[in-house]
């Protein structure tokens, strides 16, 4: 049990258990079922990733991105993110994107960005198509392509993504 405001404790399920510590975390970060978190939900993400649950590093990248109940750190934001993306984390494969093109804790690398972006964008997340669709439009880092550009454009437009309607 990890102890709470007001006398009361959260309840882990099986000690140790790396879905339930990030089920547990996800909710003290939302502040479902009492108040907001973030130190205690860090410490349990921690515990969840280095048990290998993706999910929870993709939400630790974001704390140490945010500066979100721990300090923020983008070069360990950037590991978290690069580990979960390595394993298909589609959200983590965007959020590591996004740091590569813009040199953010890591070492800018526009085409490593741009591929991280393709994989997203590939499993249907339409804010890294709408990315994609600004790169090619804007010839960020690539030779500015309107095809290209359009197709993404409108896949983003097709997945629901409001800036596009």
């Amino acid at each position: 049990m990890i102890s709470r405001p007001h006398g009361r404790s959260w309840k882990t399920g099986v000690p140790g258990d790396p879905k339930a510590l990030f089920r547990l975390a996800f909710l003290m970060v939302r502040g479902k079922g009492g108040p907001q978190a973030l130190s205690g939900a860090a410490s349990l993400l921690k515990q969840s990733a280095d048990k290998g649950n993706v999910d929870a590093l993709t939400l630790l990248g974001q704390l140490y991105l945010q500066g979100a109940g721990v300090q923020q750190n983008l070069p360990t934001a950037a590991r978290l993110f690069t580990r979960a993306a390595e394993k298909g984390n589609a959200q983590a494969q965007f959020f590591i994107g996004k740091m590569y093109r813009n040199g953010a804790g890591i070492a800018q690398d526009q085409l490593k960005g741009l591929t991280w972006l393709q994989a997203t964008a590939r499993q249907g997340v339409a804010e890294a198509m709408y990315e994609l669709a600004v790169i090619f439009g804007k010839g960020q880092g690539v030779t500015a392509d309107e095809v290209e550009s359009l197709h993404w454009l409108e896949m983003a437009s097709e997945s629901g993504l409001p800036l596009t309607q």
